[in-house]
């Protein structure tokens, strides 16, 4: 029997796991994230104490591996730290590297400098916050049919070999954001931390948001704040909630 965590933040849910020893988590990740068959969730997440913080794992729904998750890495600090398992400031060691996490009311994670690609398509741009998204800025949000075609293409396109998510974004205000989600190797969610990130960093990027004022994103799921100097080289900051859903054994 193998104890697990339902956790979610801002509607992006997940299954959490004490990292286990010689179990196939591809396969474990298809298993219990299937909806109908399973625990349900957008992916399953691994994590191990360690010196200073922990080590952090994410597999999407698909099973593949992912390198970072903003939403999903606040849920495990959260845990392992209500488990007193790690202290509330430390160092989450990810696929993507070491990410600063502090746990207060909320969760404060330092997240490496966004990385903007040069290529994207059109109307788009493609930028890695740690897991590479791709943002792009329509009049309004798309419609059910527009989202369900265009994002999946998007997400496949050969231009990103090893997939993107897809962030539709619109400017509600200032420094304010609106966001439909297509993630890879998952399909539509209703969070997305690093995307949240990865939009914020667009939007300062191109004078839609102001640098240095806090970015409220805002999904289906609930709202992010981001902050970015806007300065190549400087890190972002992401906060927001995460919490406990329900516990259990597989």
């Amino acid at each position: 029997m193998t104890p697990f965590t339902k956790m979610q933040a801002v509607g992006n849910d997940f299954v959490v796991l004490a990292e286990p020893e010689n179990t196939d988590l591809t396969a474990l990740a298809r298993r219990v994230c299937d909806r109908r068959f399973g625990i349900g969730a957008d992916g399953l997440l691994t994590y191990k104490p360690c010196d200073k913080g922990l080590v952090f794992r994410i597999f999407n729904a698909d099973g593949s591996e992912d390198t970072m998750c903003g939403n999903g890495l606040r849920c495990v600090v959260t845990l392992a730290v209500e488990r007193r398992q790690v202290p509330r400031e430390g160092i989450a060691q990810t696929r993507s590297g070491p990410i600063p996490y502090s746990v207060g009311s909320q969760v404060t994670l330092t997240l490496p400098p966004p990385q903007f690609w040069e290529q994207s398509v059109p109307g788009g741009t493609t930028v890695d916050t740690g897991s590479l998204h791709t943002v792009l800025w329509p009049t309004v949000l798309p419609s059910d049919t527009t989202f369900l075609q265009d994002s999946p293409a998007l997400e496949n396109a050969p231009l990103f070999p090893e997939k993107t998510s897809v962030l539709w974004a619109v400017a509600t205000g200032p420094n304010r954001l609106q966001l439909r989600i297509w993630e890879r190797g998952v399909g539509e969610t209703l969070g997305c931390g690093t995307g949240a990130c990865a939009a914020a960093a667009v939007a300062i990027q191109t004078g839609r948001a102001t640098r240095l004022e806090p970015v409220a994103v805002t999904s289906r799921g609930g709202t992010l704040t981001i902050t970015w100097d806007g300065l190549p080289g400087s890190s972002l900051q992401l906060t927001g909630p995460a919490e406990t859903v329900f516990s259990g054994t597989l």
